[in-house]
């Protein structure tokens, strides 16, 4: 909640130009922030292509070969995500689609770039989100290549007076150091996981667990998740995403062994590894 206010407020307060940047763990929320965004600030009918829309969220995936990052691939993804009727693949043609998606391959990236440009004119568009924002560290021809993507999004926030919102897990830090331009007009806002150091974020963990144990049948003397605080706070490293995919896993394993109670056994069947909690940990330092 609060890291959605401190968002919300820093784009009243920032410029044309400058930059605010989004990080945390994987699977805090970052995103449904993001979203929350839009649906506050954009019309109801901003998926119409001609309809003014004040927020775009772009997602950075690795489309390219072997797994890399492409930047015509981030173009046409992009023009499909706001519905520009000369890029958007769609309907129940399939043949239709083969041929339009063969057409998208033979454009040039220069004019992509030109195309997005001109759609967040007529969108009318002040804050362009870029979510995964990581994912440019994989980008084809590296360090440089990287480096050009970020530049590319700064000119274009200061050609359009547009507020840039980066958003990723902490390896984001790695991309936006790639260029000293933008590092001076970042904002930086870290969505944090609970601490079980913070007795607040403990009390807050435990409302998040009884919020989570409504219509959920345990075994008997279980009152509901609260009762594994522990366990399930160390098992999801305080991140409600891993929470919610844990006890969704739970559920599942419930329903495979033909049981209708759910019991700590079940859950800590499902727990992550040690070496995951290991990996994640060296990626936060």
């Amino acid at each position: 909640k609060i890291t959605r206010q401190r968002l919300f407020a820093e784009t009243l307060v920032r410029k044309g130009g400058e930059c605010i940047a989004l990080t945390g763990p994987s699977r805090i929320g970052k995103t449904s922030i993001a979203i929350a965004l839009e649906q506050m600030m954009n019309p109801e009918a901003s998926d119409d292509f001609l309809v003014r829309r004040p927020v775009v969220r772009l997602t950075c995936r690795n489309r390219g070969d072997r797994g890399t990052f492409s930047t015509k691939a981030f173009f046409l993804d992009a023009l499909t995500t706001i519905k520009h009727p000369f890029y958007t693949v769609d309907g129940d043609d399939i043949a239709g689609n083969v041929e339009a998606i063969r057409r998208n391959d033979r454009e040039t990236t220069a004019s992509l770039e030109a195309v997005l440009e001109n759609a967040l004119q007529v969108l009318r568009t002040k804050y362009l989100v870029i979510d995964e924002t990581q994912h440019l560290q994989y980008m084809t021809g590296g360090v440089q290549s990287a480096l050009q993507m970020m530049e590319f999004f700064k000119t274009l926030a200061e050609k359009l007076d547009i507020v840039l919102i980066f958003i990723g897990a902490y390896p984001i830090v790695n991309v936006l150091q790639l260029s000293p331009h933008l590092l001076g007009r970042i904002c930086t806002i870290e969505m944090q996981r609970y601490s079980s150091t913070d007795e607040e974020d403990l009390i807050r963990f435990q409302k998040v667990l009884n919020w989570y144990s409504k219509d959920v049948r345990f075994a008997k003397g279980v009152n509901g998740f609260g009762d594994w605080n522990r366990e399930l706070f160390e098992g999801s490293l305080g991140v409600i995403g891993l929470l919610s995919a844990w006890i969704r896993n739970g559920m599942a394993e419930m329903l495979a062994n033909g049981d209708d109670e759910l019991t700590l056994k079940h859950m800590m069947s499902k727990r992550k590894e040690s070496r995951f909690f290991k990996r994640n940990a060296s990626r936060d330092r």
